[in-house]
């Protein structure tokens, strides 16, 4: 064989060997490729699928032991407690404002008022009386222009009425009739009422009288905490104080506390509840018209809905876990006593208690329970502070 002829056949050979293995590369490089892409699939699978189908939890105690424990969890593992032994909670920084005490002393004369249909005093801003109208226009009545003599309570000067009609009823006294012109807004609800003149009969049938809050009133309604003005709105500032401990006291453990890590099959759970919840919401909204759909309803994607659901879902995950890490800690122990006030709370009395049991389930009832201790605990360890 000549010299020529064997370097084509070496050339054509060594061709070959290149391509096969280029063949084998591509073969290598798109199994690689098949392969990222089914880990990818699977990842997704997992992550996105079996998350986002988080299936609805209706039981209220599912997770829960029959003592209302988180089941398999031990909530010190989770939670760093905070020094909650020696709170402090300043007395002024947490009592109510001027303004605040005075709305609550005026929403209690309110409902000590006595209706008056004979009154001297002239009716002035802020009364509240009981009147009757008829309205015309044009000498002619008008539709829904008139109580009909069923009589209704104006508060004057709360603007309930068009532009002065209220005005027009102070310095009247009860017991008079007379007439008041007004003229109804360009924009009034009733097109063919916009923009005309009318004229309302006015007849007062009473006024209820506010008794005022005096030193006699304090000791004849509050005299066994209170002889005076000064001393019952100290009373009543105590009571708020008294009301406030228990949120200052769970605000503080909560904000003072460290989650390390969540028990994930219970998050879950919570995460079903919280879905469980929602599509009652949605059952119902659907059922009056208010909403087609559940993207409607929800108005986000179904991830950022899963994402959603787990926030809230981790708090009440929090807040669970600091109750029995407390409870844990302090060996503290739910009574019958205990138990009772909670089905008190669903029930008017304890011959229920059974059936609230199998409603909402003995772990959910023992869980509510247990709060409800943890919580007076906490405010037994509050001291207050002038």
């Amino acid at each position: 064989m000549s010299t020529e002829k064997r370097k084509a056949q070496q050339l054509k050979k060594e061709k070959a060997i290149r391509k096969a293995k280029m063949m084998n590369g591509l073969k290598l490089a798109l199994a690689i490729l098949i392969a990222v892409l089914l880990v990818a699939g699977l990842i997704y699978w997992i992550v996105y699928e079996t998350v986002i189908v988080t299936p609805t939890v209706s039981d209220q105690s599912a997770g829960l032991t029959s003592e209302g424990m988180i089941e398999n969890v031990v909530a010190t593992d989770y939670v760093t407690l905070p020094s909650y032994t020696n709170m402090v909670m300043n007395y002024y920084e947490n009592a109510m404002s001027e303004e605040e005490l005075n709305e609550m002393i005026t929403s209690e004369l309110s409902l000590k008022s006595v209706y008056l249909q004979e009154y001297d005093k002239a009716i002035a801003n802020g009364d509240r009386i009981n009147i009757d109208f008829v309205g015309s226009i044009d000498g002619v009545e008008f539709e829904g222009g008139n109580t009909g003599g069923a009589g209704t309570d104006v508060t004057v000067g709360q603007g309930q009425y068009i532009d002065g009609f209220e005005e027009q009823l102070v310095g009247h006294k009860v017991g008079e009739t007379f007439d008041i012109n007004v003229t109804f807004p360009e924009d009034y609800a009733k097109e063919d009422l916009q923009g005309k003149d009318a004229v309302f009969k006015i007849t007062v049938n009473g006024i209820y009288s506010i008794p005022e809050l005096t030193d006699a009133y304090v000791k004849s309604e509050h005299g066994d905490v209170a002889s005076t003005v000064e001393e019952y709105k100290e009373y009543l500032q105590d009571q708020h104080i008294e009301g406030k401990k228990e949120s200052f006291a769970f605000l503080f453990v909560q904000n003072s506390s460290t989650i390390k890590s969540y028990p994930n099959e219970y998050v879950r759970i919570q995460m079903g509840r919280e879905k469980f919840f929602e599509e009652q919401s949605f059952n119902y909204m659907k059922e009056f018209g208010l909403v087609e759909n559940w993207s409607d309803y929800i108005k986000m994607s179904d991830a950022e809905f899963e994402a959603e659901v787990r926030i809230r879902a981790e708090e009440t995950v929090k807040k669970q876990l600091l109750i029995q890490a407390i409870f844990e800690s302090e060996n503290l122990t739910v009574t019958q006593d205990d138990l009772n006030k909670v089905v008190l709370e669903f029930e008017s009395d304890l011959s229920a208690y059974d059936q609230v049991i199998e409603e909402y389930g003995q772990g959910y009832i023992y869980q509510q329970a247990m709060e409800d201790v943890v919580k007076n605990f906490l405010v037994e360890q509050i001291t207050v502070s002038k």
